[in-house]
């Protein structure tokens, strides 16, 4: 179901090459299946603590939302589950649906803000939309607040950080973080970025770091325990009540290493000096390895790694556009493409328990 779907985006965007087109057909296909999914698929949470966050809006008043707000971490998303169950009432499938349709627009207008400022091609914006499709897409099944923090950092955040604008950053990072505080985290990249300007050499250190999750687990987590943050002490405790899970050495190994070649490829050939944008998501994607490989330490920094891993779908467009050779670019283009759609099938679909695909009118589907 999703091979032919997007194959046939893929198909239509490189044979029209309209930058418009790929973006609407990306965007229609992959917010089709999200809005229309059996809610089953995925991990419990869309049934779950999502589904009573949503029944707890639904049953308090406005006022009782509001006065909630900053009491409680879900309290925010609640008060935007109120807002548009004024458009939709009690339907749960359709709120599903207006959601997941934020999640994509967000990105799509990112993607092609982007494209017509670097004068990407409609291949391009094509590996960026499957790069997004593959990395992080399925997630969004089951990440509902994630995901909404996630598109303010990329919509809102993202820009600000390129144009230096400290103030427009930091607001937006603070809203991201009310949606879920794992966001905050982003808060790490604007010194980063501004201050000290990407060398090689770091991704290599990025590599060591997130070894670090597999070589040596135990010494993470006792530097973990020392940082005085509360959303990681939080989490930390979740992992001593058994919600989350510690030392999950096998999870993951796929996706890193995807991602460390990924990284190597954009190093590759790279002049000493580059532009603060190309600057700006090398740093992006190595703080996102570093996290991926932390997972193996706690399994849910995989979730925060998914705010930093999403930068791949615009830096793989913008790395593919700065090699010369018209036909090394072609042979790089047509690989990249075929390699993502591979990973995006075979691995994060596995990972994020969505296959096989049903839609909600299936037999057996949420509620059964």
């Amino acid at each position: 179901m999703y091979l032919s779907s997007i194959a046939v985006v893929v198909l239509l965007s490189l044979l029209v090459r309209n930058k418009w087109l790929t973006i609407v057909l990306f965007g229609g296909v992959t917010w089709f299946f999200a809005a229309f999914r059996d809610l089953n698929l995925g991990l419990f949470d869309t049934t779950g603590g999502y589904y009573l966050l949503f029944n707890e809006a639904l049953t308090s008043s406005l006022g009782e939302v509001v006065s909630d707000v900053f009491e409680s971490e879900t309290a925010f998303f609640k008060l935007i589950n109120k807002f548009i169950q004024g458009f939709v009432g009690s339907d749960y499938q359709a709120y599903i649906a207006i959601l997941s349709f934020i999640y994509i627009l967000c990105f799509c207008i990112a993607i092609m803000r982007f494209a017509n400022e670097h004068s990407w091609s409609g291949v391009q914006i094509t590996i960026g939309c499957i790069a997004y499709f593959s990395l992080v897409y399925f997630y969004s099944y089951t990440m509902l607040r994630q995901f909404a923090a996630l598109s303010v950092l990329i919509a809102f955040a993202y820009p600000c950080l390129r144009k230096r604008h400290s103030i427009g950053f930091f607001v937006s990072v603070a809203f991201a973080g009310l949606l879920h505080s794992t966001a905050l985290v982003f808060l790490i990249v604007y010194p980063l970025c501004v201050y000290l300007p990407y060398k090689n050499k770091y991704i290599f250190i990025a590599l060591g770091v997130a070894a670090l999750g597999s070589l040596a687990p135990r010494i993470v987590m006792s530097l973990l325990v020392s940082i005085p943050i509360p959303m990681l002490q939080v989490r930390l405790g979740y992992i001593a009540h058994g919600i989350y899970e510690a030392e999950t050495a096998g999870v993951g190994y796929g996706t890193i290493v995807f991602l460390v070649l990924f990284a190597l490829f954009y190093i590759w050939r790279r002049p000493k000096e580059t532009d603060p944008f190309y600057n700006d998501l090398l740093w992006l994607v190595s703080i996102g390895i570093v996290f991926q490989g932390w997972s193996h330490v706690i399994v849910e920094f995989y979730r925060v790694a998914v705010y930093f891993i999403v930068f791949n779908a615009f830096i793989l467009p913008e790395r593919l556009q700065r090699i010369p050779e018209k036909n090394l670019r072609m042979i790089s283009m047509i690989s990249i493409l075929g390699i993502l759609l591979a990973y995006g099938l075979f691995v994060s679909a596995e990972n994020a328990g969505v296959v096989p695909y049903a839609f909600c009118w299936d037999v057996g589907a949420w509620p059964c």
